[in-house]
């Protein structure tokens, strides 16, 4: 499966093998190894909760 994303910022579309929430932070794996692994933030956003 391929996904692509744009950042909130407009400014880069990223190929992400999988996409998380941390806090208020949304973030895409790009890409997995054994032992590390590389993500990015793909933006923000707010919560209430």
């Amino acid at each position: 499966m391929i996904l692509w994303v744009m950042t909130q910022d407009k400014r880069s579309l990223v190929n992400v093998k999988e996409v998380t929430v941390k806090g208020k932070t949304v973030e895409g794996i790009i890409s997995r190894n054994f032992f590390v692994y590389w993500s990015r933030v793909l933006g923000e956003y707010d919560s209430h909760e």
